[in-house]
């Protein structure tokens, strides 16, 4: 239901879906593949279907400027649905439940980027 939604991104293994330090106005969920998170050219994070991202630059608008912490590359061939952060906005709203997942994983993800920073 949700992908209707959306739109759909397709990448190839190697390409960049998104990158760091450009503006963010979309948030991404991997249908199918895997791709790896890389910031400051260390990989990070690998994601795969069911993950999401994106969600840092549409949500902490007025501390990061809106821009990407990190970028994101496919590591094989990549389905993704692509949503505004309108709509990211109003699920958060309507829906507690994604809410909560968002925050925690946004939560997470700040937490880490902040250690990493500090050389934790």
């Amino acid at each position: 239901m949700l992908a209707r939604l959306g739109d759909e991104l397709t990448a190839q293994p190697g390409e960049v879906v998104v990158s760091q330090g450009e503006p963010g106005y979309e948030v991404l969920v991997i249908e199918e593949g895997c791709a790896d998170v890389v910031k400051d050219g260390e990989r990070i994070n690998t994601m795969q279907a069911g993950d999401f991202f994106g969600e840092l630059a549409v949500l902490d608008e007025s501390q990061r400027g809106g821009l990407r912490s990190a970028s994101v590359v496919a590591s094989s061939e990549l389905r993704a649905i692509v949503f505004t952060a309108h709509f990211l906005h109003e699920v958060r709203e309507r829906m507690p439940s994604i809410r909560e997942r968002i925050d925690q994983v946004a939560s997470q993800r700040i937490e880490r980027d902040e250690r990493a920073r500090r050389g934790a």
